[in-house]
């Protein structure tokens, strides 16, 4: 069975911003390939959240493995092969969730089955990591472990890496919702359990519930939004896709989705294939410069995480600058590039020289989305948009073409060098902005 898929982008608000501890490389990290099924209920009258799940088909061995689960969700049983599984419980290892460390190794093709349910609520403080219930509207990300994630090794917090893949197949009860959206798929529940099924394993799980309305578009689909806002933030979604076409030579062609979740919070953030926005109100940001700006930021990182795929030590600069880039040529105003501008000069000890890099922790939240998209600028300034443009271009079409192709420095410089940048022009580019920030290769960032 073959899964469509859609990529969704909600109207939430908190970006979502992950972080690497340790030295391992990515093509070291382990990314357990599993399959999960079972049964959740959801009772938005009572607050609660029930699940009986198994994890079966795990196709490596593990020999440090451990579950991570948020921390709002108790587990009432955890079975390894039928028998009751040894553990130890931390939560000291990540924000919000709870890591179960089992006794014992788990060979390839056993199954763990496991018991667990929850109290919903708004939360004090709404992030990504939250597991929120908002004005009778539940909202679930991958990052708030909402599914159980199953891991060799210690636990990483915010490891993008590190989720993991499941295909699934998935009963979902809920009485009291008016629609549940898991990822691709749409539903409106009816009495018995609605099903959601792939055989292709994806490491992404969002999840809605509650009082949800769809309209239809041609770029996407929109959750909670009135037939008049679908069509006017449709027309800004249009017009991201052709201008992205246009730089990397390749269309968007999966339909996405955009939702309204409630919350008090401005919060933004990403989920893949999930882009997550909560507001109140969105009435009052369609058409803002905010709003264009958040959605080009998400469709730039779709194209350059899901499609182009990067890995290796700068994962982040492929994933989180390049598109940050793209999205500052997207909005062109310059209080962006003033705002990024005073960062890169307040904060020059988060300059990293990226030739050098080796951890993907070596690049701060700070560095990869607002100095080092400043950099690509600075660049496009001093050798001109074409080559640039040229460059990316190249990148992408090279590594969607060979997924298995490392995203490191040298990619980025020859593509460049190859572009028509001559080696006086790299090496001014490298000295005084790559290495270390100056102020005469970056103040003219400013220049429209």
């Amino acid at each position: 069975m073959v899964r469509k898929r859609w990529y969704i982008f909600f109207g939430c608000s908190l970006f979502l911003s992950f972080f690497v501890q340790g030295q391992v490389m990515y093509d070291t990290l382990p990314r357990v390939q599993a399959h999960i099924a079972g049964n959740i209920v959801i009772d938005l009258n009572e607050q609660a959240i029930q699940a009986e799940l198994s994890i079966s088909e795990i196709q490596e061995d593990l020999q440090n493995p451990e579950i991570v689960l948020n921390d709002i969700l108790k587990v009432k049983a955890l079975y390894h092969n039928g028998k009751k599984a040894k553990y130890s419980k931390t939560n000291k290892e990540c924000k919000g969730c709870e890591t179960y460390v089992f006794k014992n190794p788990i060979v390839a093709g056993d199954t763990l089955s496991i018991v667990y349910e929850g109290t919903l609520d708004a939360p004090k403080k709404d992030s990504e990591n939250q597991i929120a219930l908002q004005e009778n509207v539940l909202r679930a990300s991958s990052e708030t472990r909402w599914l159980p994630s199953l891991f060799e090794g210690i636990y990483q917090k915010n490891t993008p890496f590190l989720q993991t893949q499941y295909s699934y197949d998935l009963n979902i009860e809920c009485e009291d919702c008016g629609g549940l959206l898991l990822n691709s798929t749409y539903e409106k529940p009816q009495i018995d359990p609605i099903n959601f099924y792939s055989e292709e394993p994806v490491d992404q799980f969002t999840f809605l519930a509650g009082e949800l309305y769809r309209k239809s578009q041609e770029h996407a689909e929109y959750i909670n939004f009135t037939e008049e806002q679908a069509v006017y933030t449709d027309s800004i979604v249009g017009s991201i896709f052709s201008f992205y076409e246009s730089i990397l030579g390749k269309p968007l062609d999966k339909k996405i989705f955009i939702a309204n979740c409630p919350s008090p919070a401005t919060v933004k953030f990403n989920s893949y294939p999930v882009s997550i926005f909560t507001e109140s109100d969105i009435a009052d940001r369609i058409g803002s410069r905010s709003f264009r700006k958040t959605l080009s930021e998400h469709i730039a990182i779709y194209y350059f995480t899901e499609v182009y795929n990067p890995h290796n030590e700068l994962y982040y600069f492929y994933a989180n600058s390049i598109p940050e880039y793209l999205s500052l040529k997207y909005i062109n105003d310059n209080w962006y590039r003033k705002s990024y501008l005073k960062t890169a000069r307040g904060q020059q000890a988060d300059f990293v020289d990226i030739s050098t890099v080796e951890r993907y922790d070596q690049l701060s939240g700070t560095f990869r989305n607002r100095i080092s998209p400043l950099t690509l600028v600075a660049i496009e300034k001093k050798v001109g948009e074409e080559k640039v443009y040229t460059a990316l271009k190249s990148i992408f079409s090279k590594g969607t073409a060979n997924p298995e192709a490392r995203t490191n420095f040298r990619v980025f410089k020859n593509a460049l060098l190859e572009a028509g940048v001559t080696n006086q022009e790299w090496l001014q580019i490298q000295d005084q902005g790559i290495r270390n920030y100056t102020e005469d290769f970056y103040s003219p960032v400013l220049k429209l």
